[in-house]
């Protein structure tokens, strides 16, 4: 079974890294595909590169549990990077607008 979580990439509201944990508890997954580059993956848990709600809450996860967990974005060029940022964040706005269930 594949079970898929999205998230927004900070906190906000309940979107924060003690409720995606308790998702991810009551889930106990077996592995988990981080959205996240293998050159960000590698900063992320070597400490050089700052956490996302996302690998905070992984990391505590992982504390608990021995599981693996593999990163399943690619590596994106800063310009198209800040394209599809800029792009995601004008859909998330017009749902948090326009849609209650999403906020």
């Amino acid at each position: 079974m594949i079970i898929l979580i999205t998230t927004g990439h900070s906190e906000n509201g309940l979107c924060n890294t003690v409720e995606l944990f308790k998702i991810i508890e009551g889930i106990k997954p077996k592995i988990i595909f981080e959205e996240v580059s293998p050159a960000k993956f590698e900063g992320v848990y070597k400490g050089t590169r700052k956490d996302s709600l996302e690998t905070s809450t992984i990391k505590k996860y992982l504390e608990r549990h021995s599981i693996e967990h593999i990163p399943v974005d690619k590596d994106e060029d800063e310009i198209s990077e800040a394209r599809i940022k800029a792009n995601y964040n004008s859909i998330s706005k017009t749902f948090y607008a326009n849609d209650r269930d999403y906020k």
